[in-house]
């Protein structure tokens, strides 16, 4: 349909990636869900002057994991844009892990929301903590 092997595309509902060798009963998926098709593909990249392979739809774009260190030890794999401000990316994923406020550290260092994933040297398949700062009642 696309021109692409089954083995080129990675399946995502909800910014996770699915496991494509499991059934859509199995991933308790259903007509009414809408996937993100991401393909894995080749380009040129100057910088290094050679094909570069990433499960990537955009040579700019990068999969980060969020990881809780709370007692649920959620995780959560999303896709960024390395020149793309983190602010709207780290917003939604504090409300995803149903955090009213959340500091986030990279490299035991606090991510300073209005900066970009090259600006804080953020690559691909680098991993960023989240930590739960929702007020409690006294």
């Amino acid at each position: 349909m696309c021109g692409k092997e089954a083995s080129q595309l990675i399946l995502q509902l909800n910014d996770e990636t699915l496991d494509s060798s499991k059934s859509s009963e199995q991933l308790g998926i259903s007509v009414a869900d809408i996937l993100d098709v991401l393909v894995i593909g080749e380009w040129e990249d100057e910088r290094v002057g050679e094909a570069v392979k990433l499960p990537l739809l955009l040579p700019d774009a990068l999969t980060i994991t969020i990881q809780s260190k709370d007692h649920r030890n959620n995780t959560k794999e999303i896709t960024v844009f390395r020149n793309k401000k983190l602010e709207e990316y780290l917003y939604k994923v504090t409300k995803d892990f149903g955090y009213g406020a959340a500091r986030f550290i990279f490299d035991g260092e606090p991510v300073d929301p209005m900066k970009t994933p090259a600006e804080l040297d953020i690559e691909h398949q680098d991993c960023i903590d989240i930590i739960d700062k929702t007020p409690r009642a006294n």
